[in-house]
């Protein structure tokens, strides 16, 4: 398996580990060419638990990065001391990462954060249909939010 980055990540990377705390790895490969032109689609992640290892193919790892997953896109903002493989491929995501997933005001990646305007609001952000037990859908399909700072708190405008 060709792995382009991995690292520590999770609690030993927050520095949250106690003395029952396992370690926590993710990466990402790249599936040999030949594999890519079967019939059959290679195998997308493996995953393992002795050790705890999650390790996504490349395109796998890109779509739910680019989707905001923050569990992936975590592995481009660790420091350098918990990378276990660094490749020149590795290297040139975490030089992409402020490009795709810029930092927010407080330094922290901001993956799962819309867009939003120069006055802090989000803008022109899709929502689709939230469902509460009591009330049924929140907002409306297509709805654009006005001003909201996530997503699954976004509200139809006014009007």
């Amino acid at each position: 398996m060709n792995i382009l980055l991995s690292g520590i990540v999770g609690s030993t990377a927050y520095g949250l580990a106690g003395p029952g705390s396992d370690v926590d790895r993710l990466g990402l490969f790249a599936v040999d060419t030949a594999a890519l032109h079967g019939l059959h689609r290679p195998t997308e992640s493996h995953v393992t638990t002795a050790p705890d290892r999650t390790l996504h193919e490349a395109a796998k790892w890109c779509r739910l990065a680019l989707r905001g997953n923050p569990t992936v896109t975590e592995l481009v903002w660790l420091p350098d001391d918990l990378y276990e493989v660094r490749t020149p491929l590795g290297d040139e995501l975490i030089e992409l990462r402020s490009s795709l997933f810029p930092p927010s005001a407080s330094g922290t990646p901001t993956s799962a954060t819309p867009p939003s305007s120069s006055s802090g609001c989000t803008t022109g952000v899709t929502v689709p249909p939230r469902q509460t037990p009591a009330s049924g859908p929140q907002s409306t399909p297509g709805t654009s939010c006005a001003c909201a700072t996530r997503v699954s708190s976004c509200t139809p405008p006014a009007g």
